[in-house]
């Protein structure tokens, strides 16, 4: 067909318009995949919607490992991303403002009283609270699940007991938050008492100490 569409137009004299690239796309290892639109482009601006994916040619072999490359990532990607609900679950959202109450308050009588705020140590100390909250809510799911004790739980389900994330990745999230909060606590710490060593260690016996209570919260032998 597309000889005989060839012979015509070149027999018969007929106008040609040449058509982009993107119309009938061949170089499938040189596209992109939007995520916002859904759908492949062109991987150079302006992103342009790839029409006709042409997977015809002497490398389909090729072609097939690239496209089943692209799927694994797709796939990766959605199921992280279906995760991640999971995760905001047992991160608790509804039990951040509690745990932000008291650095708030004082913020506040520091303003009202005319003294300098500092907006770096405000939102130092305000990370390092969010973790030390998401790092017990998340030592407290994978604790009740392993000692049974959200087996007969009524109400919202906790995500290690239903199975939404399995121990060993909680586990592991608990480890990485555990670093995550010690390395920005011992930043505040280091910004706030610069070279004062009493202060600094002081202070960081009482950041490891606050991790390991919010560990041992519902981990603990006598949790």
């Amino acid at each position: 067909d597309q000889i005989a569409l060839n012979i015509t137009i070149y027999h018969n004299n007929l106008p040609v318009e040449i058509l982009p690239a993107y119309c009938n796309w061949t170089h499938v290892g040189g596209m992109k995949y939007d995520f916002e639109r859904k759908t492949y482009v062109e991987p150079y601006l302006p992103n342009h919607e790839i029409g006709i994916i042409h997977f015809a040619g002497k490398h389909n072999d090729k072609i097939d490992a690239i496209i089943k490359k692209e799927l694994k990532k797709l796939l990766f990607i959605l199921l992280w991303t279906m995760k991640l609900k999971f995760w905001i679950k047992a991160a608790r959202l509804r039990t951040l403002p509690l745990a932000f109450s008291c650095i708030l308050l004082s913020s506040s009588l520091v303003i009202i009283n005319h003294i300098e705020l500092s907006f770096k140590l405000l939102f130092l100390t305000l990370t390092t609270t969010l973790l030390l909250q998401i790092l017990s809510n998340f030592a407290n799911d994978y604790g009740d699940a392993i000692k049974g004790a959200d087996k007969n739980r009524t109400g919202e389900k906790r995500m290690v007991q239903s199975g939404k994330i399995s121990k060993l990745q909680m586990k592991l999230a608990i480890v990485i938050i555990s670093i995550l909060t010690l390395t920005v606590g011992l930043y505040l710490i280091f910004s706030v008492f610069h070279k004062d060593i009493f202060k600094i260690l002081i202070f960081l016996f009482l950041g490891i100490g606050s991790i390991i209570a919010a560990i041992k919260y519902t981990l603990g032998k006598s949790a």
